[in-house]
């Protein structure tokens, strides 16, 4: 489980990089700043998942 959250942090953050790129150069910013907005919950969210297991896994 730890891997796969692993993989989808790395995959948002790599997305987010892309969107943070397409917002300098997009003539539709406001479209571009909530789809990173969003991208930055999700991986908000699933750093927080991460940091929840590796606590669940040292307390074991």
């Amino acid at each position: 489980m730890e891997n796969t959250l692993n993989q989808e942090l790395h995959a948002l953050t790599l997305e987010n990089a892309r969107l943070e790129r397409e917002l300098k150069k997009s003539k539709h910013r406001e479209e571009q700043w909530y789809k990173l907005c969003l991208m930055e919950s999700q991986r908000a969210s699933a750093l927080y998942a991460l940091v929840k297991a590796d606590r669940t896994s040292s307390a074991i």
